[in-house]
């Protein structure tokens, strides 16, 4: 008698095949039998199937294990991509509030330039660049206060 393995692999072409159709199985493998002998035979064929039953349901269930770590794998990295992809999101809002903040600030120092120019429009002692460097080195003592709160 061929064991389990044995019965899979030689009844897995044709039990797998799209046109498989069982009535026309159970005839073919009945053609020859004697008169008497179906009974037999038909409980043969039965542990036949039974086995390779058993053998399929083992190598499902093998696979499930197997895709089982698989999926674990692939859950734990996605959750790991997700919190990166939460600590960027946080960073470019900082970053974008960061510049926000730059924008209106050299914006405030554009009318403070022109204000400063219309009261002193005969000495020119401070330039718009100054008053600018002035202001973004107020800018870079606030960002570093600001970046240090987080550490």
């Amino acid at each position: 008698m061929q064991s389990g393995d044995e019965i899979a692999n030689s009844g897995d072409a044709v039990l797998m095949s799209d046109n498989f159709s069982p009535s026309e199985y159970i005839r073919d493998r009945l053609k020859g039998v004697r008169t008497g002998d179906e009974t037999k035979k038909l409980q043969a064929l039965r542990t036949e199937m039974n086995a390779i039953n058993h053998a399929s349901q083992e190598l499902l269930k093998n696979n499930v294990f197997q895709n089982y770590q698989q999926f674990i794998d692939a859950s734990k990295e996605i959750s790991h991509l997700e919190q990166e992809i939460y600590q960027l999101s946080s960073l470019l809002l900082d970053q974008k509030q960061l510049i926000e903040n730059l924008m209106q600030m050299t914006g405030d120092d554009k009318s403070s330039v022109q204000t400063a120019s219309s009261h002193s429009a005969s000495a020119a002692s401070i330039t718009p660049i100054q008053v600018l460097m002035q202001k973004m080195d107020g800018v870079a003592v606030r960002a570093l206060n600001y970046l240090s709160s987080f550490v």
